[in-house]
């Protein structure tokens, strides 16, 4: 049934009507105190569309814009121009839009969609205002007052402006995005915020789940390219006869084990979520997935193999290492037994050559025979006693023990 709001746009076309609309709203919501100015530049944005909004508002730099539907929202224009609001928006020539509509008024759902779409996507960038019909009402009859010859008044509209005036005054930010509405807009409002927050709900679930797939490719990128890195520096180690530091090996495993161990967590992570979202039951879920973790390392056996073959060279060269170790060990231990020898150097030495050399195989055992580090020895002693007796003799008499 038509209502004083109705009956107020009826015998106007539609041009005066925006126009009457827009000069009202001006004067209602102060938007001239808020820095808004009237026949604003058009924009236009190739392959999308052109706009002239109502108003526009640019404080140094940073541009706000307004765009009033005194009543119905549907055709090309209304879909071209919210198009080109977003595409504004997207490059940064607008920095926030405010679209206002009348309560009631009717809004085709392909519209519908693109004003939730830039209220999805921009909630901070974009603001959807719904008039209540009995401010649209008041707003009309100032409008209407601008209009020449058509200095009328209608009853309380005086009253009412001045009302509005006072709630811009004690709050002119909330008041251009909140005003009074009826019971139903209230609830459908709610419902819509309701929606709101659930989309909101699953697109930071949807983000969420697209910044973990980035980051599992990432890591298995990662690991495969270290895996590759190392074993080319493994075999050009042995091609070209030099040796890697064990503890160098010992960290690259240690650090690719660790890698490995991170992409397995995230992909079971990602594959628990999928099987949730697919509607299995935990039970299910539970008992298939040894199967599908046994899939994905048949996949990378390769790579297993090249991460046991590091772990091995770390081994081999933590061993050899060793190895090392105990040899100069045992060298020290031989230069030390020389050093405190009583015999003579060069014989302590020749000692020493008798017996099995660090870091060499023992020699098997001489059994009957005399080494050679015994007879040089025996030698040497013989030397000793055959130049003392040659020193008696010189001395007139014979060495002791001789007959």
């Amino acid at each position: 049934m038509p209502d004083g709001y109705d009956k107020d746009r009826k015998d106007f076309k539609s041009n005066a009507r925006g126009r009457i609309f827009e000069n009202g709203s001006y004067q209602y919501f102060r938007d001239r105190e808020h820095g808004y100015v009237q026949q604003s530049r058009k924009y236009v944005v190739e392959g999308v569309g052109k706009i002239t909004f109502d108003k526009l508002s640019d404080d140094r730099g940073e541009v706000s814009s307004i765009e009033e539907k005194s009543g119905r929202m549907e055709g090309d224009k209304d879909k071209k121009q919210l198009e080109v609001v977003r595409a504004l928006i997207e490059r940064g020539e607008i920095h926030h839009h405010l679209l206002r509509t009348v309560e009631g008024e009717y809004i085709a759902k392909d519209v519908q969609e693109l004003i939730d779409g830039l209220k999805r996507d921009f909630k901070d960038e974009f603001t959807h205002q719904v008039i209540s019909r009995e401010d649209a009402h008041a707003i009309w009859a100032l409008g209407l007052q601008r209009e020449p010859g058509q200095q009328i008044e209608l009853p309380g509209v005086r009253e009412k402006a001045r009302e509005q005036k006072e709630r811009q005054r004690q709050a002119p930010a909330v008041s251009l995005v909140k005003k009074r509405e009826s019971p139903a807009v209230s609830l459908v409002r709610t419902e819509e915020q309701k929606r709101d927050r659930s989309r909101r709900s699953e697109d930071a679930r949807q983000r969420k789940e697209r910044e973990r797939a980035t980051q599992l490719r990432e890591a298995q990128t990662k690991l495969s390219r270290d895996v590759d890195a190392q074993t080319r520096r493994l075999a050009e180690a042995r091609e070209q006869g030099r040796s890697i530091s064990a503890l160098d090996l010992k960290k690259s495993h240690e650090s690719i084990a660790k890698q490995l161990d991170a992409v397995r967590a995230m992909e079971d992570a990602q594959a628990r979520t999928m099987l949730e979202k697919a509607g299995i039951p935990a039970a299910h879920i539970h008992a298939i997935e040894p199967s599908l973790k046994q899939s994905r390392e048949d996949q990378r056996q390769t790579m297993i193999r090249d991460i046991d073959a590091i772990g091995a060279a770390a081994q081999d060269a933590a061993k050899a290492q060793q190895r090392r170790e105990e040899i100069e060990r045992q060298r020290e231990q031989v230069r030390d037994r020389v050093e405190r020898s009583p015999l003579p150097r060069e014989v302590a030495q020749i000692l020493e050559l008798g017996r099995p050399q660090p870091g060499e195989t023992p020699r098997p055992a001489p059994g009957h025979e005399v080494s050679q580090a015994r007879l040089h020895y025996d030698i040497a002693k013989e030397r000793q006693r055959e130049q003392e007796r040659q020193r008696q003799r010189g001395l007139g008499r014979e060495p002791e023990g001789s007959a």
